[in-house]
Order: C-alpha cells, then structure tokens, then sequence
C-alpha cells in the first residue's frame, strides 16, 4: 500500500514528468482532487469497502413497521462517506424471522419425538412462509420485507466509499487502483496540457510529448468494462463519474 505522496511521485514517474514544475500553483493538490473526485469515487462503485455493522431494530427510527413491509431510516455512522450499497442483511436471532419454531415439550412425549415434531413443523413453515428479503435504497433507507422485527438484531453488511487517505483499499486490490488513477491522471493532464507546446523550466524550455496521453479516455472506458464484466455487486447498478 503506498502513501498519497508515494502514489503521486509513482504517477508522476510513470508519465515522465518527475521533476518537472506543471503550470499549476499547487500540483500535488490538483492531481490528489483528480485521484479523490475521479479515480475513487468509481473505484468505489465497483470494489467497495465491505463493514459490516449490528443495529437493534428497535433503536432504529421507524418509518413504516408491518410484517410484510417494515422501512427504517438508517443512522449516520459514517459522516461523509457515502452508502453505496447494502450487500447483505442478517438477522441476529433467526427465531425472530425465517418461520423457526421452538420446541414444545410434553409429559407425553419423550424428547426425541418432540425434537420430531419441531422439525417437521419447521419445515411446514418454511415451506409456506415468504422468504425474509431487504432493499436499500439511498441515502439511507432499509427495506426488510417479511420479518418480525421488534425486539431483535441484524448485522448489516455496507459497501462504502474509500476514505480520501486511500487507507481502506486493500493491498490486493492496489493494482486495479494504480492502473485507474495512472489513467485520470494521465487524461486530466491531457486535457489541460493540450494546450501548451512547451514548458519553462529551471533547466530551459521543454517540448511537451503528450500524444500519447491523447488515447486516455479510451483507456478509461476499456477499464471500465472490464471491471462492469468480471466485478460483480449483488445487483446494483454501477454509476461512473
């Protein structure tokens, strides 16, 4: 995992303009925004930070509770980052939902059979209950549909945005970041330096070389794919900044 500045210098290495003073007052601050406004937030969409988080349901503001439909407002836990998508709900206490059942015991029946009897009405229950599913919707309302929720827990699994000091991306995946921010990087400073021939240095004039910047947008989009083909989010639809 590198630093903020390490990533900046590697970029800069890689695109051939180490050492060299950009025409931007602050250089460093105007490549982090473009890695922070570009490469994060669609970076995030498709390989999210995974926490998962426990809440009692009845500490949850309510906005509609039936058996069939109950939506909760979900607190801010997260200050400013955002709620991509809820990947998974869990309840905490499966008797709470699911159609479980505990066994009754009788002076008449010995263990065994009522262990019996729970399973098979277990069964029957599950066959004829309606399975316990969610839906999130943003920015922060949760749908759970068939559960009786009062009194009990679920955990929920959040896929969030990155933190802006890039500490929550995981060394696997730094790979698929630094192809991405190489590529914004490499597009914004296209974009920007089009319209330069050369630059003043300390050193004297230099040409700029930048044609084969030209293809980034290109590039982007070919990464992009990519990741919608082989990145997969439980369904939820990808937005790409």
């Amino acid at each position: 995992m590198m630093s903020i500045g390490e990533l900046l210098t590697s970029i800069k290495m890689d695109l051939g303009i180490y050492g060299l003073a950009l025409p931007f007052e602050d250089e460093n601050k105007i490549l982090y925004d473009t890695i922070k406004l570009r490469t994060l937030k669609t970076f995030s969409q498709f390989f999210p930070h995974i926490i998962s988080v426990d809440f009692k349901i009845n500490e949850l503001k309510c906005i509609k509770s039936q058996y069939q439909e109950s939506i909760y407002e979900l607190p801010d836990v997260f200050g400013d980052r955002k709620i991509i998508y809820v990947r998974k709900v869990s309840p905490k206490n499966k008797l709470s939902g699911y159609g479980y059942t505990t066994p009754v015991f009788d002076d008449s029946m010995d263990i065994y059979n009522s262990l019996m009897m729970a399973q098979a009405s277990a069964n029957l229950l599950s066959t004829i209950t309606p399975p316990f599913t969610f839906k999130f919707v943003q920015p922060n309302l949760l749908y759970l549909y068939n559960m009786t929720t009062y009194g009990g827990e679920i955990t929920v699994d959040f896929g969030l945005e990155h933190t802006d000091n890039l500490m929550t991306i995981p060394n696997s995946a730094w790979e698929g970041f630094y192809e991405l921010a190489l590529i914004d990087v490499k597009r914004f400073l296209y974009n920007s330096l089009k319209h330069y021939n050369e630059l003043q240095t300390a050193y004297g004039t230099i040409n700029l070389k930048i044609d084969d910047w030209s293809n980034a947008e290109s590039d982007r989009k070919e990464l992009i794919e990519k990741w919608r083909n082989y990145a997969h989010i439980d369904g939820e639809n990808f937005y790409i900044i």
